[in-house]
């Protein structure tokens, strides 16, 4: 899949990237849409965690599934991550999600799932 548009965005010490691929009109052919967001997550948190290890020797990085959901009849899948160090964790989340239209990767760094600015975003986000 080729990336075809994305947003990023930064406020109050959390990074936000939304990356969007055209979904298929035809299914013909093409692994599901589960195994599709499978693959979308394990290459974003593979770039993702080799960048960070890349960086010390002490770095280490964990990775989550939260849960599945069924969104409007699509499919979604949050995950938790961290990028550890001796000095630091930075939390972040990912979600994957097959719209109608598109397949999205949302990638939240620096706050966690709860934390009130990542509620504040997720509640704003319209998919097409």
């Amino acid at each position: 899949m080729v990336a075809t548009g994305g947003y990023i965005a930064a406020s109050e010490g959390v990074m936000y990237s939304i990356s969007l691929q055209p979904r298929p009109n035809s299914s013909a052919g093409l692994h599901t849409d589960d195994d599709i967001l499978n693959i979308v997550a394990r290459i974003f948190m593979n770039l993702r965690s080799a960048t960070w290890l890349d960086h010390g020797l002490a770095n280490s990085f964990e990775l989550k599934l939260l849960r599945k959901e069924d969104i409007n009849g699509e499919p979604r899948k949050v995950y938790a991550y961290a990028l550890v160090s001796c000095a630091d964790r930075k939390e972040g989340v990912l979600i994957v999600y097959a719209s109608k239209a598109h397949y999205y990767t949302i990638d939240i760094s620096g706050a966690n799932e709860a934390d009130p600015r990542v509620q504040r975003f997720l509640k704003s986000v319209k998919f097409k």
